[in-house]
């Protein structure tokens, strides 16, 4: 990265830094570390320090005082007062430096946005600059936070969250069924969903699934459909429950061998994506049944199978919840929560 573009993001971050200490601090003016332990803290040089601050000061954000110091400017607090005391709640997703969501995703933070700031508590969506532990800890340490609403964070990170949860934030992991037992979390029951999508296409006589993706955590339904077909007595071809990155590939060949195929359980790819891959093999996609969730099936011309929905203000409430009984509880019992998803037969 050219250096100037790494001097404005040590900047920011000492902005950022400066700004969340105004607003945590309320009407109290607030010391400042010295340039020397402000370059230590965010691995910077005096000089970056220096500029950062001086702007910070043309600004009035900060005050300095000739033998004292520099302290913040309680004038520069922007929230009124009655609302001071409400909690500061981040969001992150994923590893912390995603630049891009699909819809799943969006709503899911969105919803969260909304029932957060219903709370009532200021919410702020939080980008990390590194996936190192130590880095990520520094960072969100920086940010003053009582809580954290963190979206699938990666599994390695699982001693990460319980070490910010033991430095008094508030922690609730949304898509948590990996973190489970380790932080309080909060997911949709996929795996419920996927022994009632199970029996259903049990009964409709479907034996041949073609299962799109059979990896985390695209295939928490499929582990609810083979624990429904286990207990039927009825074998699934596990050859077409399709994994890595090449799965689409796996598809096509499918359709041009002529592989039997019942119905399409989906639940990763895009109407899209399935009808590029039909088109390229001349797969007549609209005679075949489908599993998948309501929005994808909402793009096909013709639909035929089975849909779910997402209620994606259920989670966040529940994830709201969670972060409540940390903070105004203190309580610190890890629960996992799962939200139940609703099936639709469209024909």
């Amino acid at each position: 990265m050219p250096a100037s573009k790494t001097a404005v993001a040590e900047y920011m971050k000492i902005r950022r830094y400066v700004l969340n200490l105004i607003m945590k601090s309320g009407n109290e003016s607030v010391q400042l570390p010295t340039a020397q332990e402000l370059a230590k803290l965010f691995g910077v040089c005096r000089q970056t320090v220096g500029k950062s601050l001086k702007q910070l000061a043309e600004e009035n954000y900060v005050i300095g005082k000739p033998g004292l110091g520099t302290f913040t400017n309680p004038k520069k607090q922007f929230r009124f007062e009655s609302r001071r005391n409400r909690p500061n709640i981040g969001i992150i997703v994923g590893d912390g430096m995603i630049i891009e969501m699909d819809e799943f995703l969006a709503r899911t933070v969105a919803a969260c946005l909304v029932e957060v700031a219903v709370y009532p508590a200021y919410v702020r969506s939080i980008n990390l600059t590194s996936t190192k532990p130590d880095v990520v800890f520094k960072e969100l340490k920086n940010e003053f936070l009582d809580g954290l609403i963190w979206q699938n964070p990666p599994l390695e990170f699982q001693p990460l969250l319980k070490k910010i949860r033991e430095n008094g934030i508030a922690v609730v992991v949304i898509g948590g069924s990996s973190h489970r037992n380790a932080v309080p979390s909060v997911d949709f029951d996929l795996s419920a969903l996927g022994y009632a999508y199970g029996k259903r296409l049990l009964e409709m006589g479907k034996r041949n699934l073609l299962y799109l993706r059979d990896e985390r955590p695209w295939n928490f339904p499929a582990d609810g459909i083979r624990k429904a077909y286990r207990e039927a007595g009825v074998s699934l071809n596990e050859k077409l429950f399709l994994n890595g990155v090449d799965t689409l590939a796996k598809v096509k060949m499918i359709f041009e061998l002529g592989v039997p195929v019942d119905a399409i359980v989906n639940a990763l790819y895009s109407y899209e994506d399935l009808a590029l891959v039909a088109q390229q093999t001349d797969f007549d996609l609209g005679r075949m049944f489908h599993v998948c969730w309501e929005s994808v099936a909402a793009k096909f011309p013709v639909f035929h199978g089975i849909s779910h929905s997402y209620d994606f203000t259920a989670m966040a409430k529940t994830a709201v919840a969670l972060l409540r009984r940390q903070l105004e509880e203190k309580d610190r019992t890890i629960h996992s929560e799962l939200v139940p998803l609703q099936l639709h037969e469209v024909g």
